[in-house]
């Protein structure tokens, strides 16, 4: 029985060995194909199947049966701001911000990058401060941590719009609510509800 476990030890190994290398090759045949995919503004980063994945925002499948190809944005803050964003942002400054959420939910909508998910940062700031002037002490809090989540992935200028002040304001407008608590919010300092700086012509 002992040369058979040997023989068997040796053909799996083989086996083994072969299949890594089948894997491998496979690997950098699916980058070649992927790559032919690549679009301008993002950064591939090619991947086993079995190998650790990092946490990445999408994935795409390559036509390779089981290579997946994973990639991360680069975030593109020098383009200009779409006419949906700067509309969206002259009503957010003048406190219309419901009218404002639909205009930004336009350029999201309309946009497939990136940078789409800044665009849903200042979306939800308006809803933030929307709720605030509602009164709708809990739906302030829910909103703003789902918000800050999406401005915090962000310089603290792009394209053009000052990303950090808004959200230092923000921060510091919820912060003065949350201490009012639910029952004292007629008494918010309504100065904290400061405008967006932004740049439309750069």
């Amino acid at each position: 029985m002992q040369p058979f476990r040997g023989r068997g030890r040796g053909w799996g190994w083989g086996f083994v060995r072969t299949f890594w290398i089948l894997l491998f090759g496979y690997t950098r045949l699916g980058q070649k194909r992927c790559q032919e995919k690549q679009h301008s503004t993002f950064r591939w980063e090619n991947l086993a199947p079995f190998a650790p994945t990092p946490q990445l925002p999408r994935k795409c499948r390559c036509e390779l049966e089981g290579i997946q190809v994973g990639y991360s944005p680069v975030k593109d803050c020098s383009a200009p701001l779409p006419s949906h964003v700067i509309e969206g942002l002259r009503l957010f400054n003048a406190g219309q911000y419901f009218e404002c959420h639909e205009e930004l939910e336009l350029a999201w909508r309309e946009e497939h990058e990136e940078i789409r998910t800044l665009y849903q940062g200042i979306l939800q700031a308006a809803v933030t401060y929307l709720h605030m002037r509602r009164g709708n002490f809990m739906g302030t809090v829910k909103v703003y941590k789902r918000c800050i989540k999406y401005l915090d992935a962000w310089p603290e200028t792009c394209r053009g719009v000052n990303v950090g002040k808004l959200r230092a304001d923000l921060t510091r407008a919820v912060q003065f609510w949350q201490g009012l608590g639910p029952t004292r919010t007629d008494e918010m300092d309504w100065s904290l509800l400061r405008p967006v700086e932004f740049q439309e012509n750069r």
